[in-house]
């Protein structure tokens, strides 16, 4: 059992636009994105899409809160304060 399908989503354009592309660069990053592209094979059903910066807000957000975190923690109905500035309509809306 596992979570289906795999959604990427990068703020790093030319990273997504060489995973999605079927030529592998002859460099060292080449060799980063072969790894990436070996990984997502191992998902029935995976994408990779640009998202720009402003579009991702609450990811930003949690990472930040994050870093402070030294183990697994997750909220049920109530969310942190420190999400009340993050508007809800930037939030993707897939459930």
């Amino acid at each position: 059992m596992g979570l289906w399908p795999c959604e990427v989503e990068s703020e790093a354009h030319v990273a997504v636009n060489f995973v999605n592309v079927k030529d592998i660069p002859c460099s060292y990053a080449g060799l980063i994105i072969h790894d990436i592209k070996v990984l997502l094979k191992s998902f029935p059903t995976f994408s990779v899409n640009f998202v720009p910066r402003s579009s991702n807000a609450a990811a930003h957000c949690l990472v930040k809160i994050n870093l402070n975190i030294q183990s697994d923690c997750f909220w049920l109905k109530v969310f942190p304060l420190s999400f009340a500035h993050v508007d809800i309509r930037e939030c993707p809306q897939k459930v």
